[in-house]
């Protein structure tokens, strides 16, 4: 064989060698490409299944709260009602509370809310204390 034939039909082996393995390397990468994609769905199928399940827990545990509230509700009321039975209640009126609530973010101090409203001192402590400046 001569050179003429030799050099040629080797660059078009070493080519075609080099095609080759690039091939081989663009299937690998399809390959872990595939695997990536099965994994991230994976993943957003169990970040999907969580999610419906946090929504259900926090549905339930609103539920729980809203009839934990009720009942607490409905035992206020009830010892209030067994309070005015026996004399023993003087629930504030709402628009004296209501006063007494203006006149403390007004910054009127304590024992003049009381002169003005009528409202016990310890009530009107308490509304300075859940009202006033903090």
């Amino acid at each position: 064989m001569s050179v003429d034939v030799l050099v040629p039909s080797l660059i078009v082996a070493l080519v075609g060698g080099a095609l080759l393995f690039m091939v081989w390397q663009v299937m690998q990468l399809v390959r872990a490409s595939r695997r990536i994609e099965d994994n991230l769905k994976t993943l957003t199928d169990r970040f999907v299944d969580l999610d419906r399940k946090f929504l259900h827990a926090r549905v339930a545990q609103e539920a729980s709260m809203a009839d934990t509230l009720r009942m607490m509700q409905a035992e206020v009321k009830s010892l209030e009602m067994q309070l005015r039975d026996h004399g023993m209640t003087n629930r504030e009126n709402p628009e004296t509370v209501e006063a007494a609530i203006r006149l403390v973010h007004k910054g009127m101090p304590s024992d003049q809310i009381v002169a003005r409203t009528g409202l016990p001192p310890e009530v009107v402590e308490s509304i300075m204390l859940f009202h006033g400046t903090r």
